[in-house]
């Protein structure tokens, strides 16, 4: 039981912290000009959490498709609680045979007529739907943002990682000529010299894995915000969490009473 409750708590702390909690203001400063991901490339601004949550609000596609559902579902309540159209007409029959005038002819008008209150409650049907349109479209909001985040914080500690991994091939580096040093002046042997080497070879791969994994999350937040053609920039923020610690049951409550998949179903 004791397992089962901290399995839960760690998934709901992972929901609250980066849907509900992850609104916060981030002023980490920006890495520096020699960061492995922005070699090379033009200063850009650093983008922050609420930055990126704005783009994805406003160029995320299936947010605008939630708000068109939006208004196709009040269209249809607006329809659905008018009056059918009257039927206005002319008949005639054996027009102009032998120089007639013909038979049965004049105008008519026909008008469907609804009773029982039906337009009432065809429209308050319909407005439902648009209701449970808009719950749909506030539940797609809270889907893109959540990932918008997630994406957000894998990619600061990636660029925390790629940033600590080249510190730790600069150190390789300056130990291996070291040893060269002390290898030429006979106070270290061959031996030592090739750990070294094999040291820097190590750290030169581990940190080539870490740059290689940052253009695809990149990819990944930029489908998010709907602007896939967007340069990679170093991101503003920092990894570790405002506030106190969430508490598990006013999350639950609040989770149980605010999901718009529940207000839905």
């Amino acid at each position: 039981m004791s397992t089962t409750r901290k399995s839960g708590t760690a998934w709901l702390t992972v929901i609250f912290g980066m849907v509900i909690s992850g609104d916060s203001v981030y002023s980490q400063p920006a890495p520096a000009e020699n960061h492995p991901t922005v070699k090379g490339q033009k200063a850009m601004t650093s983008p922050s959490l609420g930055d990126l949550e704005q783009m994805a609000l406003q160029g995320n596609p299936t947010l605008a498709q939630a708000a068109a559902a939006i208004d196709a579902s009040r269209g249809k309540a607006l329809q659905a609680g008018l009056y059918p159209n009257p039927t206005i007409g002319y008949v005639g029959e054996q027009i102009g045979i032998a120089g007639t005038a013909g038979e049965m002819q004049g105008a008519f008008v026909q008008q469907t007529i609804i009773t029982a209150g039906k337009l009432r409650l065809s429209r308050a049907k319909y407005n439902q739907e648009a209701f449970e349109a808009e719950i749909r479209a506030l539940e797609q909001q809270y889907r893109v943002l959540n990932g918008v985040r997630m994406r957000f914080y894998e990619l600061l500690a990636l660029q925390r990682m790629i940033d600590l991994h080249g510190r730790i091939l600069a150190n390789a580096e300056e130990s291996l000529r070291t040893y060269k040093e002390m290898f030429n002046t006979g106070q270290a042997n061959r031996a030592d010299v090739l750990l070294a080497e094999v040291a820097v070879n190590d750290a030169k791969i581990a940190l080539r894995t870490l740059e290689n994994r940052y253009p695809a999350l990149w990819q990944h937040l930029t489908a998010l915000l709907g602007t896939p053609d967007l340069p990679e920039a170093p991101l503003k923020g920092q990894l570790e969490a405002e506030g106190p610690p969430l508490d598990w049951d006013s999350s639950l409550s609040r989770l149980l009473h605010e999901s718009p998949e529940l207000q839905a179903a």
